[in-house]
């Protein structure tokens, strides 16, 4: 089987301490693959500081000289990868950046070749802001050739009613409806590939995190574990007694003891 490490919000506002904090122990043998935010925007968000939850200004991840320098030389050693994580983060009215009516094709053009020339890669993934993208944001993410760690579920309602998106419907209906489960591999959606995620959140426990893998690792499957780094510190709802990182560390060392896991970026899950 195959096991990932999604995080989320790396953008100008991240410091290298944070991410060295969190994965040190880690991505000498599982890459991480951070979700950048190219321009970050004003915007209420836990993942920055207070002070930047309105206005109007941009703050492009480049400017941040220190974060560029690192994740650099991460990329060239192989411990981290870099996916696109919408454009600028903002929260518009009542909806997030991708649950839109609004066409973002050029966004995600400018998103994607922003990082691609600031990091000397290839940008192939899209990770929806907030895990939410409506039809409109898809349509933008699939005409920049772009794969997709989307929500669990293929839901038509988000997608033109075609045969397209009714086989890979299909395919994962029958898998929930048989094990009562998420769908574990890649859907082929012909014009592009999605694959949904197991997060790790301050809601969450081992049992539970541990109960995903197991199953996904019966099924010969592809685990992603998404979550965020500025929330490592943060006290788990159910357990005061428990920080975030105490659950990522407790999994992270069950994994890593297990025989026949291959350790791999977003982008080789697409791969298969």
């Amino acid at each position: 089987m195959k096991f990932a490490i999604r995080d989320d919000d790396v953008s100008y506002f991240t410091s290298p301490q944070e991410l060295i904090g969190n994965y040190n122990k880690v991505w000498d043998f599982c890459p991480v693959s951070f979700s950048v935010v190219p321009f970050h925007a004003c915007t209420k968000s836990a993942g920055i500081p207070r002070e930047y939850w309105s206005g109007k200004e941009i703050f492009p991840v480049g400017d941040n000289k220190e974060l560029v320098s690192f994740l650099r030389d991460k990329i060239k050693c192989g411990k981290v990868s870099i996916t696109l994580h919408g454009y600028s983060h903002k929260n518009n009215h009542n909806t997030y950046e991708f649950d839109t009516k609004r066409d973002l094709t050029d966004q995600v053009k400018q998103g994607k070749e922003y990082l691609e020339s600031l990091f000397d890669i290839e940008i192939k993934v899209f990770v929806p802001p907030h895990n939410t993208i409506s039809s409109k944001g898809m349509e933008a993410v699939i005409a920049n050739g772009l794969d997709i760690v989307n929500i669990a579920s293929f839901r038509l309602s988000k997608r033109p009613f075609n045969l397209i998106n009714i086989m890979p419907f299909i395919k994962q209906k029958a898998f929930r409806l048989k094990y009562k489960r998420k769908y574990p591999y890649v859907l082929d959606c012909y014009n592009h590939k999605e694959i949904g995620y197991y997060s790790l959140t301050p809601d969450i426990n081992y049992e539970k995190l541990k109960d995903d893998y197991d199953f996904c690792r019966e099924m010969n499957g592809s685990f992603i574990l998404s979550t965020h780094y500025w929330e490592f510190n943060a006290k788990q709802t159910y357990d005061n007694n428990q920080k975030m990182k105490d659950v990522f560390y407790r999994f992270w060392d069950y994994v890593s003891s297990l025989n026949g896991v291959e350790f791999v970026t977003l982008n080789s899950i697409f791969d298969e």
